[in-house]
């Protein structure tokens, strides 16, 4: 019939199409990356924390980018078919505040680079050994006293980075730790000091000089001044519990206690040594 013109609706948008078709390419191409990035990083790294920093960085980047292309792909053309998908983005941001600020949090990380994996952080009653570092949320291994890892595994969202005071002890750096010994009668303190600090000069001597190098350079990128590296011994008779010596010496985070017994042992054996000749002495005046 001449002057009829049928209109036949299109059953999908071609825009809409091509914009979807894009994204899964875009998602298919930060998968390939990551895991070509995680079989490269395994190759080429021995250490297993470096090799795990390495995957987590590429990872985060590829994560960041294809969030971007994504953002762009949906909202550039003016077409009116991402304005449902912008509206359902920008409700779910306001809706999901804690999602939010863990995105924010996790930039601040990826930028800042305040921990690493294999670094020790506390972020309030909770104190773990870095795993994993994700654009939300970072994967601990708890630790429980004098950092001793104890299987468990916790989940601390970005969020708790952005709202709460964060502590990092690096495990490639030197910390310096005190240790406390009782001892009861105060007369006996200087004794007891001078073999407590023989003992902690004797296990730590071979890493005390690195230690001083790397407090010093602590010192300079920091802009702080940090006590020395050598081990002393303090003695504290204002505790509840009696007379007290408290030694403080370097060593790395990850070999906090087992430094400790170290030390205690070798000053419990001066200890046994010294107490015939102290008896001796005794029965002599």
């Amino acid at each position: 019939m001449a002057g009829l013109s049928v209109r036949i609706p299109l059953m999908y948008d071609p825009s809409l199409l091509t914009k979807l078709l894009v994204s899964l390419v875009i998602v298919a191409l930060a998968v390939l990356i990551t895991r070509t990035a995680r079989r490269v990083a395994a190759a080429r790294f021995d250490d297993p924390s470096q090799r795990k920093q390495a995957w987590v960085t590429i990872r985060n980047i590829a994560l960041l980018i294809c969030l971007a292309l994504l953002g762009l792909t949906w909202t550039l053309g003016g077409d009116q078919s991402s304005l449902p998908l912008a509206a359902v983005a920008g409700a779910s941001l306001i809706v999901s505040k804690d999602i939010l600020i863990s995105a924010m949090g996790g930039t601040v990380l990826f930028l800042t680079r305040t921990y690493q994996v294999g670094d020790f952080i506390e972020v309030g009653s909770v104190r773990g050994r870095v795993a994993d570092i994700r654009f939300l949320s970072t994967l601990l291994d708890a630790s429980g006293d004098a950092d001793l890892i104890n299987g468990s595994r916790v989940l601390l969202q970005h969020s708790a980075v952005i709202t709460s005071t964060l502590r990092v002890t690096p495990h490639e750096h030197f910390m310096l730790t005190t240790l406390r010994v009782f001892v009861g009668d105060p007369v006996a303190c200087l004794d007891r000091r001078a073999l407590l600090e023989a003992a902690a000069l004797e296990v730590c001597e071979p890493w005390i000089e690195e230690a001083e190098r790397g407090l010093l350079d602590l010192e300079a990128a920091h802009w702080s001044r940090l006590p020395s590296a050598r081990p002393r011994v303090f003695i504290d008779l204002a505790s509840d519990k009696g007379a007290q010596l408290v030694a403080a010496f370097p060593c790395r985070v990850e070999e906090r206690l087992r430094i400790e017994q170290r030390v205690l042992s070798e000053y419990l054996a001066r200890v046994q040594a010294a107490a015939p000749s102290v008896q001796e002495s005794a029965a002599t005046a």
